[in-house]
């Protein structure tokens, strides 16, 4: 059985998944980029509106990374004082 390290942390939901580094903001830009590519390839090739993708590209992404982007620098700055 592995040992758990004794100053390993154990990050709540909302500190897991809203705080974001470098790395993450990048991915969500190429994942935003990729959801507006996917939406206008299916338009053109099967001749149909998908409106799943585009609701992801305009209204998921950038809804949780403008949170995620708050709830980052509230996290940061409360830190600080």
């Amino acid at each position: 059985m592995a040992k758990k390290r004794a100053n390993s942390v154990k990050r709540s939901f909302i500190d897991k998944y809203f705080t974001l580094d470098w790395k993450e903001v990048y991915l969500l830009l190429i994942a935003w980029f990729l959801f507006i590519v996917l939406h206008n390839l299916v338009n053109i090739i099967l001749k149909i509106n998908e409106k799943a993708l585009y609701f992801i590209a305009m209204k998921i992404v950038p809804l949780y990374f403008a949170l995620a982007l708050v709830y980052t620098f509230a996290k940061r700055f409360k830190n600080r004082l």
